[in-house]
């Protein structure tokens, strides 16, 4: 029957399964090669949090930010004269950015001021950087701030105050009432200026030299923004972007080799049921518990089980190959298959030319696969498309339970819940991984159903 709809119609592949397929090899390529567009760092760390600590946190993507008029995260270019390092800051925002970072590269005591486009200046910190591991993240200081914020604001404030607030709002807006939750932002060009602390004491222990910073100390100054990269950040600081590109590798191999294992099992333990026997009493008994298993808990239970919890900075992390992770949620999702499967080589042992091969001789396994055969490969490619997506959207949502063996897409999703919920829902964390579920489902749905017109149906 499918030979003679091939016949009638012919070959030719419909516009709409075209667009599916590339968009199935986009993604395929996109996960091949997306990796080497990364920086390996950034991918070997993912789980390390310390890596992540200078980013702006829960922060959206900056093509976003330039719509809500939100800074973006960027390192400034320094320019030293005469022992002081001058970073130059272009500020035309509606918000200030979330933190000011100073890595300093140097043992001597440090003065660091903001110089306004109005030419007032402020030290924003002065001591050794070595009491800050040598990163001063300026916006963590309190202390100055509760002293900035009755001068330029009027606000008598402590520490304790200050959350949820952007503090950088009291240097990067007009002195006003309110200038830390009700801002005028003070456009212009902000300049940050890193010299060595002076003082008699200094001067002292330097011999009475004046100090000064030599070329070898570098500075760098990184301006935590209001948005951050392409994907913007979860609440952990880490790039979005990194973790959808680099983890789609191993979501779309746990989906391909799931949805193998899920057909390649149900084929099995279809046709062994159908046939009949001891082998396929067992195989028609392991079908109807696969069928009725639940699957999400008991993928939960077993990838927990077959792979090992460490804590790896700080995140607590299930280690397990991803192959085995594939071979779970093949297993869990076989029942449907192999139920289809054995009712259709049933009916297709009852049909006439089947009884007819058997008069003539023919044995079981010939018939199978002479004849059987023809009905189940098609239909085997269609299962095969529906699969697909299937195992991906059981990996991701194993993710909102934080349960995220390896590195994949599930990673991102734990994070939307386990992380945020109780403060706010991240979109920039959902869309990506969304979008692309929706996309390779449709797709895959329209190769099956191409399938199923072409090949099964008469």
């Amino acid at each position: 029957m499918g030979e003679k709809a091939r016949e009638g119609r012919g070959m030719r592949i419909p516009r709409r399964v075209s667009i599916a397929l590339i968009v199935v090899i986009a993604y395929v390529i996109a996960s091949l090669v997306g990796p080497l567009t990364l920086r390996s760092d950034d991918l070997r760390n993912w789980n390390n949090l310390d890596y992540w600590e200078m980013n702006p946190k829960a922060k959206p993507p900056e093509w976003y930010g330039a719509f809500k008029g939100l800074p973006p995260s960027e390192w400034l270019r320094g320019k030293y004269r005469e022992g002081v390092f001058r970073f130059t800051y272009d500020f035309h925002y509606g918000v200030a950015p979330e933190d000011v970072v100073i890595v300093a590269n140097t043992t001597k005591s440090i003065e660091v001021t903001l110089t306004t486009p109005d030419n007032e200046t402020i030290r924003l910190f002065a001591g050794s950087p070595g009491l800050m591991n040598y990163t001063l993240h300026l916006g963590e200081n309190y202390p100055l701030f509760e002293e900035l914020a009755e001068e330029r604001c009027g606000m008598r404030l402590t520490g304790e105050s200050f959350f949820g607030k952007n503090v950088l709002n009291i240097v990067f807006s007009e002195p006003k009432e309110d200038c830390l939750t009700n801002p005028k932002p003070l456009y212009g060009r902000y300049v940050i200026t890193v010299k060595a602390l002076d003082s008699p004491i200094v001067r002292l222990l330097h011999g009475g030299r004046v100090p000064r910073l030599e070329p070898n100390e570098t500075m760098k100054v990184f301006i935590a923004g209001q948005s951050h990269g392409l994907l913007g950040t979860d609440t952990l600081g880490r790039d979005v972007w990194v973790g959808f590109l680099g983890g789609m590798g191993e979501t779309l191999l746990i989906a391909f080799a799931g949805a193998l294992i899920s057909v390649g099992l149900g084929l099995v333990l279809g046709t062994l049921g159908a046939i009949g026997g001891k082998a396929g009493t067992g195989s028609n008994l392991a079908s109807r518990f696969l069928t009725v298993l639940p699957t999400l808990p008991f993928a939960m239970v077993t990838i927990i089980a077959l792979g090992t919890i460490e804590l790896e900075n700080r995140v607590y992390v299930i280690r397990i190959h991803s192959l085995y992770v594939a071979l779970v949620l093949g297993i869990l999702l076989t029942g449907n298959v192999s139920r289809n499967v054995r009712s259709i080589v049933k009916e297709e042992l009852r049909k006439g030319y089947t009884e007819s091969s058997k008069a003539l001789g023919g044995s079981l396994l010939w018939i199978l696969r002479k004849h059987v055969s023809r009905i189940l490969i098609p239909y085997s490619l269609e299962q095969l498309a529906i699969a697909v997506p299937g195992v991906i959207a059981l990996l991701t949502l194993l993710g909102f339970f934080n349960i995220s063996p390896g590195f994949n897409w599930s990673s991102l999703m734990s994070q939307t819940i386990v992380y945020n919920a109780q403060y706010q829902f991240l979109w920039w964390l959902v869309l990506p991984i969304g979008v692309s579920m929706g996309l390779l489902a449709i797709s895959f749905v329209v190769i099956a159903n191409w399938i199923e017109e072409e090949f099964i149906k008469v």
